[in-house]
Parts: C-alpha cells; structure tokens; sequence
C-alpha cells in the first residue's frame, strides 16, 4: 500500500517518536504503557495504523503516560534532594558536634595540665624542706617507679639520658621518663615501635584527671642519648624542642625524682 493510498484510505504510518522521545526512551522513562506499545510495534514492524485510532487513542494514551512518568520523575528527583539535603544537614550537624567534642576535649586537657603544673608548684616548694624530708620523699616514690610496666616493655634497651635538644641530656633518662609518666597516669597498656634508632612509645587510655587519653612520645637516639622529637596528649601536639620541653614539664609537674648519681650504682 503506498502511502498516498494509505492515506486516501485512512491510513498512516507509525511515527518514529512521541512528544520527542524514541520508543526506547519512553520504555526507560517508564511509560510503556499499551498505547505506546501499539505504536513502538507498529514502528518497528513499518506498518500502517488507523487515523482515527491513532488521534483518538493510541496518541493521546501515549502521550498521557509519558506526562505522568515524567510526573512521577519529577516527584523522585525532589525526594531525592530532599534525602541529600536531610543527609548533609546530618553530616554538619555530626562535624559541628565533633568539633564541638574536640574543642571541650582539649579545654578538659589544658585544666588537668594546668592543674597538675599547680600542684608540681607545690611540689617544688616542699624542695625547702630539710635534706633528710626531701630523701624520705623520693624513697616513697621509687617504689611504685620500679613497678612500672613499661620497665618490662623496654627491659631490652639502652637506658640513656633523656633530652629535649642535641646535646643537651636532662636530669632523667628515657625510661625513668616514662615510668613517671605511667605512675602519674596510670594505662592500660603500651604500643610500642622501634627501628633503626627510632622509638615510639604510645601509652593507651592514660588516666588524666578529665578521663582517659593517648599520650604518645617519640624518640631518636643521638650520641649516648635519646632525643625527645614529639611529645603528644590526645589533640595536644608538641613539636618543636621548647613545646616539647614545657609539656614534659607540666605531665611531670616535678614530681618525678631525678635518677640515682652514678656513683650510687653498683
């Protein structure tokens, strides 16, 4: 049948889209309805259909089912931000509360610290008690110095001179450093790393007055001494030698005895 017969006869062919959509996209947009069938097949297979049919049903079907996907797309979309908003007014709300956290965390910090440095002050002006009060003292302190777990931890290393620069060794060496530490702030437990004149000690869950944080120090070995090279509590970070040197301070509070002379050891 030509098409000026088809025509004459009302007849026509099939379109090849409805409302500018392909018959694959109106199936992926979801309105394969069976208007649109009829006429995706009819395309397909190039045959002709009726007119009036086509004008009166089969057209206007279709193209009411692709209004109502399109409808339907529509209201998705609009759930779909609405979820992404819902969800990153979670995310701030999560990242403000943890600052939030973070920033009481620290101020709990600095209070204990500061507390602890008040009562290392004390600590220092019981030095003008009478020589045999001040050797009374450090005798009580050793006690629970030598019980120290970390002892055990680094049985196997040199215990050299702590220092918070080159060449500057301090009143204490490293392990005494540590096992004050771990009186003072009691934890449950070390992690410890060492290799080729490094050394990381991590003490987990210290008992500071505020409740329980990481304080983890980091080491190198220089000459015949190990080099305090970071000291860090929880968010409280000390990189550079002066920080270093003040935080070690305020942790210890002068409460941790020098060590023995080396004319006392055997």
């Amino acid at each position: 049948m030509v098409p000026t017969t088809a025509g004459w006869l009302g007849w026509q062919r099939a379109p090849a889209q409805v409302d500018g959509l392909t018959y694959a996209a109106i199936a992926e947009l979801g309105a394969d309805s069976d208007d649109c069938q009829t006429l995706a097949m009819a395309f397909q297979q190039q045959r002709y259909v009726s007119k009036s049919r086509f004008a009166t049903t089969w057209l206007p079907g279709c193209r009411h089912a692709i209004d109502q996907a399109r409808a339907r797309h529509r209201q998705e979309l609009r759930q779909l931000d609405q979820a992404v908003d819902s969800a990153w007014q979670v995310v701030q709300t999560d990242q403000q509360e943890k600052a939030r956290l973070a920033k009481a965390r620290r101020e709990q910090l600095r209070q204990a610290m500061s507390t602890t440095s008040s009562n290392g002050k004390e600590a220092d002006a019981g030095e003008k008690n009478p020589p045999h009060q001040q050797r009374s003292s450090a005798q009580l302190s050793q006690q629970p110095l030598a019980k120290a777990q970390i002892l055990k931890e680094l049985s196997a290393l040199s215990d050299l001179p702590l220092a918070y620069t080159v060449g500057q060794p301090s009143g204490l060496t490293l392990k005494r450093f540590l096992a004050c530490l771990e009186v003072a702030y009691p934890n449950q437990g070390y992690s410890i790393n060492q290799a080729d004149g490094q050394l990381t000690v991590r003490a987990l869950d210290a008992d500071m007055m505020r409740g329980k944080v990481l304080i983890e120090s980091r080491y190198s070995r220089v000459w015949d001494t190990w080099v305090l090279q970071l000291l860090r509590v929880q968010e409280i970070i000390a990189s550079s030698a002066k920080d270093r040197y003040h935080l070690a301070r305020n942790l210890l509070a002068g409460r941790c005895p020098p060590n023995n002379p080396p004319q006392d050891t055997p």
